[in-house]
């Protein structure tokens, strides 16, 4: 069976002097071409093993998107080593316990040296470390990532067969990567992916979505999301370009580089679409300009079907879509380039407005599906089958099942879990059995999603089983280490965090009125009488700066985990109003549904 690694190295002698990675440099842009990428990776694959990384040891590469994390992951893999992403953006307590609780021997980074002193303290397994840039002050353990080429290209010269070597050894079903993603404790929890895994992945992919050599690829998400990284591979495997680029440049690059591919995120459609509508607003034909896109909507609902008079009515809109084709839709498709021959969704659940606008402005959109746990993709529409509301079918070899209350699977139609099974299913978590016991069973994993599978085989994802919210920029947050969080304060009786496929964190809080009312007495706030306090300005404003001291002021706050809106909400959740189990543990889909006018009150702020 073939690996990452073999079809990188077959790619490199197909397409030698094509280009495989371009980037941004002071200047202008920088070019990789795929010999030069493969010989970067046998350099620096090759000094690794001259610095002793073993067969199965663990590397941190703490980099952010470019040409240099691509020959370092690529490297670690070839040489049988294991790698541990991670952006160096996250807050040095996540990688330090990363960096622990993996046991890295290595780690690839361009932190600062004093950080880097904190992760030797975390994890007394690290030998070495490599920084791209000057590494001056950080200790002479601390490897340049110029001399680590070096010394590579100088033992190859020398007749160094060590890489070709260990490339030749690998054994697909080896641990290839583990992937950190949130935990139910707060800690994130390492996801166990093989050569395997990643192989089954990609090939699955190319057989659904054929990509043709020096296609460009337009790459703006993180290369620890296992989403990004796998469209990586998939690139390099068939001979395509990948250009990367950042949230502030994208929409500038769009129309530089044309690319034919993007995969990104919902967040990143919906900004796309956002810029489209404020342009519209700002319009001196604004209304004219609503007009025609809600009657090239309704040409475009009749086109996928309904009947009688709906149906004569959309169909009668015609005209109104050919205008906002010439004055609205050719402009969409300019700004993205005007060659781009499909984009990908995934990472969250696309939102059906966006679904929606992209299709009637004939952009092939295609939302996929699926989880870190599984290389991540399980299933993703393709150009000839794009159903909207959908994520598609399995892959091929990959199986889906939903499974109702009762554990029993469900026929079409009928909501419950998602399970799947197929090669790409991870192989655990590292050192947490009992939480692989809890998701693995017979080959199946409970991806612990809501979805129905259709008659034509389609999958509509409906919410999550799990505690886990995904932000629609794709960003996991585990909402239990917040909320217990804020109970710490005097005020705050409950507290649930919401957001899922939304673009920020926001909460119901249920304040404890006695002691509300003793602040107020203490601070000579005359409150009015009983539930009518708890929307007091001055309640609010306690609430909101009890919220900044217990957790958004917190320097280990990440912006996307912060609590963006919040309502006070005074009745309390209990078992006998059926929104608390017999533990006393939140039942979040029944608050949710209870408050579901409070939190979409909640968004329509912004």
């Amino acid at each position: 069976m073939a690996t990452i690694c073999s079809l990188i190295r077959q790619a490199a002698e197909a397409h030698s002097e094509h280009p495989a990675v371009r980037q941004r440099r002071a200047g202008g842009w920088c070019e990789v071409s795929y010999g030069a990428l493969f010989e970067a990776v046998a350099e620096v694959g090759t000094a690794l093993v001259e610095l002793g990384l073993g067969y199965g040891e663990k590397v941190g590469i703490l980099l952010n998107a470019g040409a240099s994390w691509i020959i370092a992951d690529l490297a670690v893999l070839c040489v049988g080593g294991i790698d541990v992403p991670r952006g160096s953006d996250f807050s040095l307590e996540d990688l330090s316990f990363i960096a622990n609780h993996a046991n890295l021997a290595a780690v690839i980074t361009d932190l600062p040296p004093e950080p880097i002193e904190r992760l030797r303290e975390a994890a007394p397994t690290l030998r070495f470390v490599v920084r791209l840039g000057d590494p001056g002050g950080a200790g002479a353990a601390v490897i340049p990532w110029g001399q680590l080429r070096e010394s590579g290209r100088a033992l190859l010269a020398a007749g160094d067969r060590r890489f070709y070597q260990r490339l030749d050894q690998i054994v697909t079903g080896d641990i290839a990567t583990i992937i950190y993603t949130s935990g139910t404790t707060g800690h994130p929890k390492g996801v166990m992916l093989s050569h395997a895994n990643l192989i089954s992945n990609v090939t699955a992919i190319r057989e659904n979505l054929p990509i043709h050599p020096r296609e460009r690829f337009l790459c703006v998400l993180p290369p620890y999301h296992m989403f990004e990284r796998t469209v990586e591979y998939l690139a390099l495997a068939c001979g395509g370009c990948l250009t990367f680029t950042d949230k502030n440049n994208f929409r500038g690059d769009l129309a530089e580089v044309r690319p034919n591919i993007v995969a990104g995120v919902p967040r990143l459609w919906e900004l796309l679409y956002q810029g489209v509508a404020d342009r519209l607003r700002r319009h001196r034909w604004s209304a004219f300009l609503e007009m025609l896109l809600e009657g090239s909507r309704r040409f475009h609902r009749a086109g996928r079907g309904g009947a009688g008079a709906a149906r004569l009515l959309g169909l009668a809109s015609y005209p109104m879509h050919l205008l906002a084709e010439q004055l609205i839709y050719k402009a969409v498709r300019q700004g993205l380039g005007n060659e781009l021959r499909f984009a990908v969704s995934g990472g969250g659940m696309l939102p059906a407005h966006l679904d929606e606008f992209f299709a009637v402005a004939g952009v092939t959109l295609l939302n996929g599906y699926g989880l870190s746990e599984t290389s991540p993709v399980l299933t993703v529409r393709v150009p000839h089958d794009n159903p909207m509301g959908t994520v598609g079918k399995p892959l091929p070899g990959t199986e889906l099942k939903i499974v109702g209350e009762n554990g029993i699977e469900v026929p079409a139609g009928q909501p419950g879990v998602v399970w799947a099974r197929g090669g790409q299913v991870m192989l655990g978590y590292y050192k947490d059995p009992e939480a692989t016991e809890q998701v693995l069973r017979d080959g199946w994993l409970n991806t612990g999603d809501l979805g129905v599978l259709t008659e034509a085989g389609d999958l509509v994802i409906v919410g999550r089983a799990k505690d886990t919210i995904v932000l629609r920029g794709g960003e996991n947050v585990e909402p239990e280490p917040i909320e217990n969080a804020l109970l710490l304060s005097p005020y705050l009786m409950q507290v649930m965090v919401v957001g899922q496929d939304r673009k920020y964190l926001a909460a119901l809080v249920v304040p404890d009125l006695p002691a509300i009312e003793g602040y107020a007495r203490k601070n000579g706030i005359d409150l009015p009488a009983g539930d009518a306090a708890a929307q007091h300005p001055a309640v609010v404003a306690l609430v909101k700066s009890e919220l900044a001291r217990l957790h958004n002021g917190k320097p280990t706050t990440r912006n996307y985990e912060k609590i963006i809106r919040f309502r006070i909400i005074v009745e309390q959740w209990t078992l006998a109003s059926g929104l608390m189990t017999f533990t006393l543990k939140k039942k979040r889909p029944a608050i949710a549904a209870a408050c579901r006018e409070v939190i979409e009150e909640m968004y329509r702020e912004g």
